[in-house]
């Protein structure tokens, strides 16, 4: 682990006398908080990728159930690509070449240490995931805004429902949500070059750097990244799922009231089934990502020690992943037919019965 390098500086106590300081480092940076360093750790090393390996496995099999129930339906086409989107995201913590990139034999230089051939392929493995995870990452909170209008549609015009939204064109909002964020997820991660200096025959010492490009452009870069790219994918997103959302609580709400006065002959234009799953969806990104937007806030207005940002930025990472991990558990909390999807795929014998609305 980085971070056991340790170096004594002379501080002037009371009565001049001189007490020693150890400074440990993460990388390069100097921090006299050794069990902040741990805790980081414990965070990019234990917790994430545990979160990170769980949560692809249930999204795997949130992907089966989806697939099982059938991709005819919108709603179950903006749930598939939502899983998708959320399990490229999770990659960023499974990314091992970023955490031997932090966490390698050297006490100070973050890179990798290892033979020129171990070098490479941690190199080119630490670019390939994070041109997953970035796409992921900005991709991700396009769905739930698409969830939102989806449901905003088949509440309140259900009669004109099929006309305005249909198999073919949620396919083609799906698509354009990807293409849309694909060259900013490629542009930083392709704008890296590889640094390195021999140390002996057999190891030598290698970093990603930054292009020329990338050093030249870097503060319009930083900039279009915080006010448009994050506006677009962050704050616009959690606005217009979070309104849509109270408004549509409010009127199934009020619908759900009227239906108590429908005969056992008639049914609702619109599944109260698959609303509930969509809108627990929209619930667990608006909770997450405010939570995330409300630590990010503090990157601006604190100034301290850089450990505390690098853990604030791992905390707003986790919960991120954790949201990105929620699918599955939601599908088998929220409707009856996933369920029972869930539990035919390992051979449990436990159906609930069909509700009358499930297929709507």
């Amino acid at each position: 682990m980085n971070a056991t390098m340790s170096i004594t500086d002379s501080g002037i106590a009371s009565y001049g006398e001189t007490t020693p300081v150890e400074y440990y480092y993460l990388c390069d940076d100097p921090t006299t908080l050794l069990e902040q360093i741990y805790i980081y750790f414990v965070l990019m090393c234990f917790v994430k990728p545990t979160v990170s390996i769980l949560g692809i496995t249930a999204n795997i099999i949130s992907l089966l159930i989806l697939r099982l129930s059938g991709l005819h339906k919108p709603s179950n086409i903006l749930l598939f690509s939502l899983v998708i989107a959320d399990t490229l995201n999770l990659f960023r913590s499974i990314n091992y070449g970023a955490i031997l990139y932090w966490f390698g034999p050297d006490d100070v230089m973050c890179g990798f240490h290892y033979s020129a051939e171990v070098n490479y392929f941690l190199f080119y493995s630490l670019i390939g995931m994070q041109y997953f995870h970035a796409l992921g990452e900005y991709c991700s909170p396009m769905f739930p805004v698409l969830i939102t209008f989806e449901r905003l549609v088949a509440v309140f015009k259900p009669l004109t429902f099929a006309r305005i939204i249909n198999r073919k064109r949620t396919i083609v909002l799906v698509v354009c949500a990807f293409l849309i964020w694909l060259p900013w997820a490629m542009l930083l991660p392709s704008n890296f070059n590889i640094g390195f200096v021999d140390i002996s025959q057999n190891i030598t010492y290698m970093s990603p750097i930054p292009s020329d490009f990338l050093v030249q452009n870097i503060f319009i870069l930083g900039k279009f990244d915080a006010n448009v790219n994050q506006t677009f994918s962050n704050t616009l997103p959690l606005i217009f799922v979070t309104i849509g959302s109270i408004v549509l609580a409010v009127k199934v709400n009020i619908e759900m009231k009227k239906r108590k006065m429908l005969t056992s002959s008639q049914k609702m234009s619109w599944s109260p089934r698959t609303t509930r799953t969509l809108m627990m969806t929209c619930f667990f990104f608006v909770i997450s990502t405010s939570a995330v937007t409300i630590i990010a806030q503090l990157d601006n207005e604190i100034e301290e020690e850089v450990i505390y940002f690098y853990l604030r930025r791992e905390i707003r990472v986790l919960l991120m992943q954790i949201n990105s991990s929620s699918s599955l558990f939601i599908y088998i909390a929220t409707n009856r037919r996933f369920f029972n999807i869930f539990c035919g795929i390992f051979g449990i014998e436990i159906k609930l019965t069909k509700h009358r609305d499930d297929e709507t």
